[in-house]
């Protein structure tokens, strides 16, 4: 997903404003702190919860539900959500091609490169586990991100260079740490740990390539946004001559970019499907999930009932349905960041770097112990869990600090 994901929790849509007020990204969170934290708050859990659904889901291979999410997450959300909260959605989309077509292309081109980065995160917490794959992509994202500034790719304002050193220096330092992590972790989990951990597929040189393309091809997302401008002004005018809330003016635009998205990873995820040969799984016929916990390696015999002859070469139908539900519970889970990350805002008329800064926290403290509480760091050493801990700690200072 990305990121979302990772997250995902990060979009620019304030470039848009960026040029008219480069000061706008230096302000502190909106006047109500603990209204704003705790929107903030909930944004960085939802994020962080995207892939938990995904380990209930039973006998399904990992390309089959990763389309469903990215369905309910880039395609139906950000569309219901831009109906119910934005005067006229369609009719501003429609006005948009209209008038400025190839700004309205151009924002879905970047939304499919930044797709790209929503399969890597995908794939790095697949090979990597929830609490390493957020905090290592993450990182990657914030060092991309700094880079950015000091060499104001995107029009964004430069940081002081004391401020950009100490950011980049505690990204490297906590990327190397979680690195360190989790190579000894791959050395020290045995077989039955690992897929008792929902970890089957944990390969960390795979997971770290995956991690680095997911933070850098997450800046596409704000250059997405940013070429959607004229979508979030006539959103803007339409919130305004409804006495709507501005905040929500983005959502729009996010549905031309996350459908860029998803048209990546549909390509990619049906290229996959149909060369593996699992198109049946869509209608029930059983694979391998894995990323969902089993206590021994005959995970293919979950939700196999001796009694119940449907569940000998197929999925029951309550199976079925059950592993449709949890995979679109996790892309709404995704989409979720963005709705508290604007309600944050309070009376602004959008958030700033610092609320973007501070989900990314929460939702790296939220992936750590999401990564705890489904036993990712069993079988592991003290040592191990100490160098990841001190990893985490230093990439969420690191997003404090690039505020």
């Amino acid at each position: 997903m990305t990121l979302p994901a990772c997250g995902q929790a990060i979009f620019f849509c304030s470039q848009v404003r960026f040029k008219k007020d480069p000061n706008l990204l230096r302000g502190t969170l909106a006047p109500n702190t603990l209204y704003s934290v705790t929107f903030l708050a909930l944004g960085g859990l939802s994020s962080a919860t995207n892939f938990v659904p995904f380990r209930q889901i039973k006998r399904w291979s990992w390309e089959i539900y990763w389309p469903v999410q990215a369905f309910a997450a880039w395609v139906a959300a950000p569309i219901v959500a831009a109906w119910m909260l934005v005067p006229n959605c369609f009719g501003i989309l429609h006005q948009a091609f209209q008038s400025e077509a190839h700004s309205v292309w151009l924002a879905l081109l970047f939304g499919m490169a930044w797709g790209v980065g929503g399969m890597a995160f995908g794939l790095a917490v697949r090979y990597l586990g929830i609490a390493l794959g957020y905090a290592i992509s993450l990182g990657f994202y914030l060092l991309f991100f700094t880079l950015a500034q000091v060499f104001h790719f995107g029009q964004m304002q430069p940081p002081s260079a004391g401020g950009a050193l100490a950011v980049l220096g505690l990204c490297v330092l906590g990327v190397l740490l979680s690195c360190l992590a989790g190579q000894r972790k791959e050395t020290e989990m045995t077989l039955e740990v690992k897929l008792e951990a929902g970890e089957q597929d944990y390969h960390f040189p795979k997971g770290l390539g995956m991690a680095a393309l997911a933070g850098l091809a997450t800046l596409f997302l704000g250059l997405g946004t940013g070429a959607a401008s004229p979508i979030i002004s006539l959103s803007q005018e339409a919130l305004r001559a409804h006495g709507g809330a501005e905040i929500w003016a983005c959502l729009p635009a996010l549905v031309v970019v996350l459908f860029g998205g998803f048209v990546t990873n549909l390509v990619w995820s049906a290229v996959l499907v149909a060369r593996n040969g699992y198109t049946k799984q869509f209608l029930g016929e059983p694979g391998i999930n894995p990323m969902r916990a089993v206590a021994t390696s005959g995970d293919t015999l979950v939700d196999f009932d001796p009694l119940d002859p449907s569940t000998y070469d197929r999925l029951a139908s309550s199976t079925l349905l059950a592993n449709y539900f949890f995979a679109m519970l996790a892309g709404v889970l995704w989409s979720l960041q963005f709705i508290f990350y604007f309600l944050s805002a309070g009376s602004k008329s959008e958030p700033d770097l610092a609320a973007k800064m501070l989900q990314i926290s929460l939702t790296l403290i939220f992936a750590a112990l999401w990564g705890l509480a489904v036993r990712e760091w069993r079988g592991t050493t003290s040592t191990t869990r100490v160098l990841a801990g001190f990893g985490l700690i230093l990439v969420a200072a690191a997003a404090l600090l690039g505020r």
